[in-house]
């Protein structure tokens, strides 16, 4: 079973208008190279996988203003004749930064979705069989939360940072799988994101105060809503995303902000010159130990057993992950040209990821690309 799902293959915010078929659907071709499993026409946002499948969130020229987003999947060792979509459409307010996450669980993939009803618009989550909406699928309306801007799972529950829609309520709440009941677990005065579930707790970003939003705190409480919550951290240089150009407190993530791997906490911080740094459970007594420095743009960390992997940017190749021992880090690229910053995950035997060698740069916005479905031997 994959690492970060239960996986975290776990929540998506598509926030489309419908679910529609567009006028044609993306090319998805065999390669040459044997690390590639597919060749598809759309940028890959969010990647994860399961045993069989790899799944991915995908962008592509929708024909008016705003890039189609649809949520698909492909078997592992045969994928170009194994391609599934399960929803797709045109977002009415364009993408959201935070809105790179689903789950599979039990032979179901979920997502967050948002129904357009008369009065405020409001979540719901939605499941179907990983083999296609049309074998089953069913929806289940949400207590009013917007938006969903994190999530984390557990197998029975996802555990989501979102807030009212006047923006005044934030919070973590969990939502069960079975049926979307939800229950908060701990209130926040602002926005959160990086979400990590692990035993029995909650771990999650908070941005610094407005005047600081970059002087981030890392937190947790337990999962069942008991307890107070901790500080493990504060006052680190992350800097927050604000989706769809928000503004503060408003705030998230990316989804591999954070890496629980017992008894330490993982993350990346700084920013031209960045470094991956780590602090006990309990929490830092004073200053994170480094891990490894000099990293430029720091974005994200996995941890397999023995080794780390992190995510950072590169003067001239675009994002990119590199490797080391977690004892004695010594980094080496591991892959270049990156999709996005959130497409990355990993099986038992693999890491997976989408690359293209096109430029992608948030600053300029979408941009048609072509991405390499890759999985590479850790």
């Amino acid at each position: 079973m994959s690492q970060r799902t239960g996986i975290a293959v776990a929540l998506l915010a598509l926030a489309c208008s419908s679910k529609v078929e567009l006028s044609s659907g993306p090319r998805l071709t065999a390669s040459n190279d044997p690390d590639v499993i597919g060749v598809i026409d759309e940028q890959i946002v969010s990647i994860a996988v399961d045993d069989a499948r790899v799944y991915w969130i995908g962008l592509r020229p929708s024909g008016g203003p705003s890039p189609a987003l649809a949520l698909r999947s492909c078997n592992k060792d045969h994928c170009v004749d194994s391609l599934v979509t399960y929803v797709q459409g045109t977002p009415e307010n364009g993408w959201a930064p935070f809105a790179k996450a689903f789950a599979v669980q039990n032979g179901e993939i979920f997502w967050f979705d948002l129904a357009f009803v008369k009065g405020p618009s409001t979540f719901q989550l939605e499941a179907c069989s990983v083999a296609g909406c049309d074998v089953s699928a069913r929806t289940m309306p949400l207590d009013p939360l917007y938006p969903v801007a994190g999530a984390a799972f557990d197998g029975e529950s996802a555990y989501v940072c979102g807030s009212g829609f006047d923006k005044t309520f934030f919070g973590v709440q969990r939502v069960r799988l079975s049926d979307g009941a939800s229950s908060q677990i701990v209130g926040l005065d602002r926005g959160c994101g990086g979400l990590v579930s692990q035993g029995g707790y909650v771990y999650w970003l908070a941005p610094g105060p407005e005047q600081r939003p970059q002087l981030a705190q890392i937190q947790r409480a337990r999962s069942d809503g008991s307890g107070e919550i901790q500080t493990i951290a504060d006052k680190l240089p992350i800097l927050p995303i604000f989706p769809d150009g928000g503004a503060y407190p408003d705030v998230t993530y990316h989804s591999a902000a954070l890496a629980v791997a017992p008894p330490n906490i993982y993350w990346a911080q700084g920013s031209l010159s960045g470094s991956i740094v780590r602090c006990p459970l309990e929490g830092c007594s004073g200053l994170p130990e480094l891990v490894t420095s000099d990293v430029r743009s720091p974005s994200g960390v996995l941890i397999d057993q023995s080794q780390l992997y992190f995510l950072h940017d590169t003067r001239d190749q675009g994002y990119a992950i590199s490797r080391c021992s977690l004892e004695h880090c010594e980094p080496t690229p591991f892959a270049q040209g990156l999709d996005s910053l959130d497409a990355v995950a990993m099986d038992d035997t693999f890491l997976y990821t989408a690359t293209t060698t096109q430029l992608i740069d948030p600053a300029l916005g979408y941009v048609a690309v072509t991405a390499s479905i890759k999985r590479v031997s850790k």
